[in-house]
């Protein structure tokens, strides 16, 4: 999916350090960056892009998960996995994969986002993370 020009700058980034790197990744990928709930870059054709970078596992937000519409659950997710300072692989799947690799139900989610309409989760930003593995990560599709 990626071509030897976007592979080549994708490997080129450091990740190291904190934040910024989504608009290099957006980019070396000819993306547009964009500063959205679910999505962080779009393509020429307005194909919407997730970006998640990580060393070993990554921690994801269920409630987020939650608030997808079904629409919005075919957005595109990129993981790029570094080594602290370069991207090593990168890839490909969308929230609807995640979802169900990470074994939400939507009835799940439909609880998680009741939960959080309670005032005690509500009022204190209660924030609640899962854990998806890099092994896991390595079942989507590979474009690096």
């Amino acid at each position: 999916m990626f071509n030897k020009r976007q592979i080549n700058k994708i490997k080129s980034i450091n990740v190291g350090g904190y934040g910024g790197k989504d608009a290099l990744i957006a980019e070396a990928l000819g993306h547009k960056r964009v500063n959205a709930p679910f999505y962080d870059a779009t393509s020429k054709d307005n194909i919407k892009w997730e970006y998640k970078k990580q060393k070993s596992c990554q921690w994801l937000d269920p409630y987020k998960f939650s608030q997808l519409t079904e629409k919005e659950k075919d957005i595109n997710v990129l993981f790029f996995i570094h080594d602290g300072t370069n991207i090593k692989e990168a890839y490909q799947t969308t929230y609807r994969e995640l979802i169900k690799t990470m074994g939400y139900t939507a009835k799940q989610l439909k609880k998680i986002k009741d939960l959080y309409s309670l005032p005690c989760f509500k009022n204190r930003e209660t924030q609640m993370k899962a854990k998806i593995t890099v092994s896991e990560i390595r079942c989507f599709k590979k474009l690096i």
